[in-house]
């Protein structure tokens, strides 16, 4: 598994971008405009399957069986901008938040709990009362029964009580009325420590995502900004200055084939710096200069 420092990064980026969001009231030209985030409470059950992706899953286990069981149970709180402002007419229903799960493994995996930051939006609108949506999650893992030497010798998948947690949803959204949606759809999902311990070959799953939201100052029952005019967009160059830190273990692999771990752990750090340039409302795009 290729070391990843950027967990670090992303998660700090998010845990500072949700604060500001919250912080800030949109302004808007529309006098139905509200001042009131809209706020919502999720709950998602997703029976689901692993990703067979090494000999450990396919059956060299103490259970000497293929390992398939998963099932997650995910409580999540999210806010989005005020109804008519015009954040949401330019971000259709994007929402941000914080979410804890819980998962059912195999016995030599564990049963872990995952705290993480979400984030999604609307990509279609279907109808007035139906959209295609994405939501990804990005936290930590806890409460993996991890490799040991002695106790659980054959599970190379995870090395650590701690994982770095990667998930991402395209799911179908029914308002069912002004406060509850129901939703359907895909997730896939990464547990890996980004090589901060081995062994780490990292634990993949799919899996059907079927809830609920629970909806706090939502005024209208259906899709809205479908067919609205956008406002103008300022056609400017931003500049993003990124700094990370991580840590990892290294190893390699001796002449007759034995790997072979490093005592210890080693350092990582770096730096992007990136001028982009902003094409629309969704999107900017330009040259990264990394060290």
């Amino acid at each position: 598994m290729k070391t990843t420092p950027y967990y670090i990064l992303w998660a700090l980026l998010a845990l500072l971008a949700l604060p500001m969001s919250a912080q800030t009231e949109p302004e808007s030209s529309d006098s139905s405009a509200t001042r009131h985030f809209v706020h919502q409470l999720m709950f998602d059950y997703r029976p689901g399957a692993i990703l067979h992706t090494n000999d450990f899953l396919r059956g060299k286990n103490p259970e000497v069986r293929t390992m398939n069981h998963d099932m997650g149970y995910y409580l999540k709180y999210a806010f989005s901008a005020p109804e008519g402002s015009e954040q949401a007419r330019i971000y259709h229903d994007t929402y941000q938040g914080i979410g804890i799960g819980w998962n059912e493994f195999n016995p030599q995996l564990g049963n872990p709990v995952s705290v993480f930051l979400l984030q999604g939006a609307r990509i279609a609108s279907l109808s007035n009362r139906l959209a295609l949506n994405y939501e990804w999650n990005l936290g930590l893992t806890f409460g993996w029964k991890p490799y040991d030497e002695i106790d659980n010798p054959d599970n190379k998948l995870i090395g650590s009580r701690v994982t770095a947690y990667i998930g991402f949803d395209l799911y179908l959204r029914w308002i069912a009325s002004r406060h509850v949606d129901l939703n359907f759809g895909l997730n896939v999902t990464h547990y890996s420590n980004g090589n901060t311990q081995f062994p780490n070959l990292g634990l993949n799953t799919a899996a059907l995502r079927i809830g609920a939201a629970y909806y706090i100052n939502r005024h209208s029952p259906r899709l809205l900004y479908r067919h609205e005019a956008m406002p103008p967009v300022s056609h400017d160059i931003t500049y993003d200055l990124i700094l990370y830190g991580a840590w990892h273990q290294r190893g390699y692999y001796m002449s007759d084939g034995e790997a072979y771990i490093l005592p210890g752990t080693y350092a990582v750090a770096g730096f992007n710096f990136n001028p982009m340039y902003r094409f629309n409302h969704w999107l900017k795009a330009g040259l990264s200069l990394d060290g």
